[in-house]
């Protein structure tokens, strides 16, 4: 996976490069820098969003999931 994510900066010239993924740990939900492409210079990170474990419907699981998307979209990681 790392290694897509090296061929994926190089080739699109991309200043940062990382993985989103899903997590069920809260203290995953932030960004965490991985390191710096030597020669190139490009960031590279890992952003664990959390998934709602506690509900009792689809419906607030949805709700739940709506409010992670906007957490996601606010912390700038969609845009670095």
């Amino acid at each position: 996976m790392v290694d897509q994510i090296i061929s994926y900066a190089y080739v699109m010239k991309a200043n940062s490069a990382g993985i989103i993924y899903p997590s069920i740990r809260n203290e995953d939900a932030k960004l965490k820098p991985i390191g710096i492409l030597d020669g190139y210079w490009a960031n590279i990170f890992k952003y664990g969003f959390t998934i709602p474990q506690n509900v009792e419907s689809y419906d607030e699981f949805v709700d739940q999931m709506k409010l992670v998307e906007n957490e996601l979209n606010m912390s700038n990681v969609l845009h670095l």
